[in-house]
Parts: structure tokens; C-alpha cells; sequence
């Protein structure tokens, strides 16, 4: 389904062609999805081959050349090139999901490890506390973990808030030294 071609001062010249697209897709389909399964196996994506022969036979149809030399060497080039776009934007789709990924994954990875070193800290600042003088121990539960005012536990133990005050400084300043030497 060619035009005609015409002699003039003897250099073969082809007339604008007109093709029955749908006749030549039915003859070289398994070849352009052939060559298009071919080229997107590599990229991992061998399935989206009937889409890239899809989206070939649309392009050609939509913007028919003028003249070909093989409709079956014009339609695999057509099919192989949409199977290069496709793998080439699924790669880069699937890049920007690896990174999109590994940010996540860095960013839960950071959030479980804070977790871990809070809990680890946790542990140890029971353990250092268990050490304590019982009065600065006392205070420190009562001020600094329940967060009750000084005034409150003073009243409570039967010591003036100014001595409070000083357990809860000399029990916290303890605790920094021991936590800073086993961090040493």
C-alpha cells in the first residue's frame, strides 16, 4: 500500500505513500512486541512490552511518515524505540522510589534508633539511681521524674526547700559524672 514510485531523469523518486496501518500492525505485531519484550527485559519490565507496541502503532498512526523503505523494519524501530522510553522513565521512576525508600528508611531507621539509645539511657540512669544516697535518690524520683515542686516533697519528707533543692543538685550533679565517665 504504496504510492507510486516515478522516474524523473533517472533517479527513482517516491510519491507521498499511503499505508493501511492496521494490515501492516496485523503482519509485524509479534515482531514489534518481540523486539519490545526484548529490550525491557533488561530493564526488569518485560510486561509492559504490549504497551510500548501499543503506544508505537499510536504514534505511527497519528504521525504517518511520508515514505518507508520496510514497514517491518520502520515498525520494530518505531515499537524498539517506545520500549526505550518506557524502560527509560521506568528507571527513573523507579529510582526516584528507591529514594524516596531509602529516605524513608533512613529516616525510621534514625526514629528506631533513637528509641533504642532513649531506652538504653533509660536503663542506666535506674541503674545509676539504685547508687544514690537515699535522700537524693528520693528527691530526684519525686522532682525530677514525677515533676512534683520542691516545696511539695519538702513538706512531705520534713526538710525545708532549700535542702531539696541542694539533694536534687548534688544527686543530679552525681548522676552527669557517673553517666559521663561510663560514656568516656
Amino acid at each position: 500500500m504504496r504510492g507510486a514510485g516515478t522516474l524523473t531523469g533517472g533517479v527513482s523518486q517516491v510519491t507521498a505513500a499511503t499505508y493501511d496501518w492496521a494490515a501492516l500492525y496485523l503482519r509485524h505485531h509479534r515482531s514489534m512486541h518481540n523486539v519490545a519484550r526484548s529490550v525491557l527485559r533488561q530493564a526488569g519490565r518485560p510486561d509492559l512490552a504490549a504497551d510500548a507496541v501499543h503506544d508505537a502503532i499510536e504514534s505511527v498512526m497519528a504521525n504517518p511518515p511520508d515514505c518507508i523503505g520496510s514497514a517491518e523494519a520502520f515498525l520494530v524501530r518505531v515499537a524498539k524505540n517506545k520500549a526505550r522510553d518506557i524502560a527509560k522513565s521506568h528507571a527513573v521512576s523507579r529510582r526516584a522510589d528507591l529514594a524516596e525508600a531509602d529516605g524513608t528508611t533512613d529516616e525510621f531507621e534514625a526514629e528506631i534508633t533513637g528509641r533504642v539509645d532513649r531506652q538504653r539511657l533509660i536503663h542506666r540512669l535506674r541503674h545509676e539511681l539504685t547508687l544514690l544516697p537515699p535522700p537524693e535518690r528520693r528527691v530526684i524520683e519525686e522532682v525530677v521524674i514525677k515533676e512534683r515542686t520542691g516545696a511539695d516533697v519538702a513538706s512531705e519528707i520534713g526538710l525545708s526547700p532549700a535542702r531539696v533543692s541542694q539533694l536534687k543538685k548534688d544527686g543530679l550533679r552525681r548522676l552527669r559524672g557517673r553517666l559521663g565517665k561510663e560514656a568516656s
